[in-house]
């Protein structure tokens, strides 16, 4: 597909691809809806591409031999390959599809390895898995650029030698159909060969789904991402069995708002909090053998429907309690030694236009606005947060989620453990002016919120500034609170003095909707 392509120059005169709807470029506010930039020099940028798209779930590995031991683990268009044991070696081939023979492309991505381990690269390689197009990839700088004499390719990542590894981010392949005319200059920043200065390139496309496949030996894991996303997610597991004792899968592992299953012979259980105790156990009455599969099904309501598969049979679990939101979404071995496995993590909420950010204020209970907005019909949004949860520690659940697609709005509800005292909390000011800066930068629209002050906690500095910015807010401080820290009668949980009451959590709930009415679009 053809796209126009804007960006923003860096400070070390890199041009910085963008996929936001609207961007800056010197005094310019352009969209990336027209392929013609007009710098402040009056000299033109013309950059009109195809980007190749891939399905990172094509990928293949070949091991050097059968005892290899590796980790892949890939979401969008990021990869991590990870070997484990000497002296064997892994390839992981990606295909590239849809090249125009005789067109010129160029490819780059920004790279990392281990500074120890030479062998561990990224290479181009023709449709036979022997001719290499290019050179080994060697910097995260460069910009590597070919000829196509065949319509399909492919990427080779390769490990060899104990702990090795190599970590591949913002993977583009792109068919160069204009380039830059002249010198740019925006500002005291110069760009003077655009095509050789690219740095990102996110192609908008919003799988929401990560994975990471290999080998679970005793004790090895095989973990996907960190990520804080409350509802409508799934995770699944497959394996074959050389031999079973126990596996683990779920989201968060012995902290707050954890939640997993561990199955044995015998038994399913489920695995709650950072105390990592037991909140369910169930007999599943099956052999387990040749292979074994785990679904988890998180609906809107953080209810899970459990599903365990071998060559037995299968067990259901439906409608289990489940607050696994905080963690890595992981599988673990413990005595067992399973081959081709595959982990996956995948969340419907990333199509939606609004993604929001909070705390406990999050939680699906009826004390709590989101149960409310749901309950009413209303699930136009991914809710991302856990009780406890300060600004410094949502913002990099935040970027994670931005490496699965783009919003039209991000709407940031925290604050209540960021409380001012005497000025605006700095974190929480630091923290949210970089979340409107990536916003802006994506074209997304930040709708903020004030957060009401409590007895215990003084908001009425962020609220201020929230009021001042000039963005759209949601003036949740204006639904309960009468005046300063007085919340109006039986709205304001008086045993923790912090929380609402379910009246407080609907009036919450109620101005969500007035202020913030696409939260009732489907």
């Amino acid at each position: 597909m053809a796209i126009p392509i804007s960006g923003t120059f860096e400070p070390d005169g890199n041009f910085k691809l963008v996929d936001a709807q609207h961007i800056s470029l010197g005094e310019e506010t352009l969209s990336t809806t027209v392929n013609t930039i007009k710098t402040n020099n009056d000299e033109l940028v013309q950059i009109n591409a195809n980007s190749l798209d891939y399905n990172l779930s094509d990928l293949s590995v070949e091991t050097s031999d059968p005892s290899s031991v590796y980790a892949v683990s890939a979401s969008k268009k990021s990869i991590k390959v990870e070997h484990r044991n000497d002296p064997h070696s892994i390839k992981v081939w990606i295909p590239i599809r849809g090249l125009e023979i005789g067109k010129t492309y160029n490819f780059s991505a920004v790279y990392t390895r281990n500074g120890t381990d030479t062998s561990a690269s990224i290479r181009l390689f023709q449709s036979n898995k022997t001719t290499s197009i290019l050179p080994v990839y060697e910097t995260s700088e460069s910009v590597q650029s070919f000829v196509a004499t065949e319509d399909m390719l492919y990427i080779r990542v390769y490990c060899a030698g104990a702990q090795s590894w190599v970590d591949i981010n913002n993977i583009s392949i792109i068919e160069v159909r204009a380039a830059i005319k002249g010198n740019v200059t925006v500002g005291n920043m110069t760009a003077n060969v655009l095509t050789q200065k690219i740095k990102t390139l996110d192609s908008g496309i919003e799988d929401g789904t990560s994975f990471a496949i290999g080998q679970l030996n005793d004790t090895q894991s095989l973990i996907i991402e960190d990520n804080d996303i409350k509802k409508n997610n799934q995770i699944s597991f497959f394996g074959k069995i050389s031999t079973f004792t126990q596996l683990s899968v779920g989201h968060g592992k012995a902290v707050m708002y954890a939640n997993y299953v561990k199955i044995d012979d015998t038994n399913l259980k489920i695995m709650s909090g950072e105390g990592d105790t037991v909140a369910v156990t169930e007999a599943h009455n099956l052999t387990i053998a040749d292979y074994i599969s785990v679904i988890i099904k998180v609906g809107k309501d953080r209810t899970a429907t459990i599903i365990l598969g071998t060559s037995g049979g299968s067990f259901t679990l439906e409608d289990q309690a489940w607050d696994g939101c905080n963690g890595d979404v992981f599988a673990l071995s413990s005595g067992s030694n399973l081959t081709n496995c595959r982990l996956t993590w995948s969340c419907d909420d990333y199509k939606k236009k609004i993604w929001a950010f909070g705390d406990s204020y999050f939680t699906h209970v009826e004390t709590r606005w989101p149960y409310h907005v749901i309950t009413w019909g209303f699930d136009n949004m991914l809710l991302d947060g856990y009780a406890g949860r300060n600004s410094v520690q949502a913002y990099p659940s935040f970027l994670a989620a931005l490496k699965h697609g783009t919003p039209k709005y991000v709407f940031w509800c925290l604050g209540m453990n960021d409380p001012d005292d005497s000025a605006v909390d700095a974190s929480w000011l630091t923290v949210i002016q970089n979340v409107i800066s990536k916003c802006l930068e994506k074209g997304i629209t930040p709708i903020l919120a004030t957060i009401p002050s409590t007895p215990t906690n003084d908001n009425s500095y962020k609220n201020a500034w929230v009021k001042a910015s000039g963005y759209r807010y949601v003036d949740f401080e204006a639904a309960v609170v009468s005046s300063g820290t007085t919340w109006y009668t039986g709205m304001l949980n008086t045993t923790d003095n912090v929380h609402p009451t379910a009246i407080g959590a609907s009036a919450l709930a109620f101005k969500a909707i007035s202020d913030l009415p696409e939260l009732m679009q489907s």
